[in-house]
């Protein structure tokens, strides 16, 4: 099972939680929905656990082989190719939690890109608007908060490899954007003066 099946039956379960709620419903009512609800958590459980199942599956595989490259005279370039693509395997485990765990619904559409979004923090991290030193709870905060219009939801990992990340096209987009802005702010001030 995909998490993005689990996730949006995850989103269902919370309408339906939402809706056997509802204000002013008749007792019978209430016994309806609240039996319909049930029967949806527990296939929601069960999806959930067939996930889980399918993860735990993964993580036996790769401890086998691990153990078998362990007991195996593996030359040091050979070890170190199995050792990065460990490192990915587990980087994708993670992630299925990551977009599992963030639900779309609640985020806010930028009408920027990832990358044009990410140097506004980078500016803002230079001129040391920023309390936080680390940057891992903005790129969490944003993954848990934003989504763009041309991607429904940012991986961490896709987050942190693009904020090292400067092009040349994102760096022109931004500056133009920035001087749009000022425009935008001189027409603030000559307002606020004739008031």
């Amino acid at each position: 099972m995909e998490n993005g099946t689990l996730q949006k039956s995850y989103q269902e379960l919370w309408s339906a939680f939402l809706h056997l709620q509802g204000h002013d419903i008749p007792q019978e009512e209430q016994k309806t929905r609240l039996a319909h609800f049930n029967k949806e958590i527990l296939e929601f459980s069960a999806q959930f656990e067939q996930f889980l199942q399918q993860l735990f599956q993964e993580i036996t595989v790769r401890a086998g082989m691990q153990e078998a490259i362990d007991l195996s005279l593996l030359k040091s370039e050979a070890y170190e190719a199995f050792f990065k693509d460990q490192l990915q395997f587990y980087r994708q485990w993670l992630n299925h939690f990551d977009q599992l765990l963030t639900h779309a619904s609640g985020k806010c559409t930028m009408g920027l890109t990832s990358r044009q979004v990410l140097l506004f923090l980078r500016l803002a991290r230079d001129m040391e608007l920023l309390s936080e030193k680390q940057l891992k709870p903005y790129f969490y905060f944003l993954r848990a908060n934003f989504r763009t219009t041309y991607q429904e939801s940012l991986s961490y990992e896709s987050i942190r490899k693009k904020y090292s990340q400067l092009d040349e096209r994102t760096l022109k987009d931004v500056k133009h954007l920035l001087e749009k802005m000022l425009i935008k702010l001189s027409a603030y001030k000559t307002t606020a003066l004739k008031k």
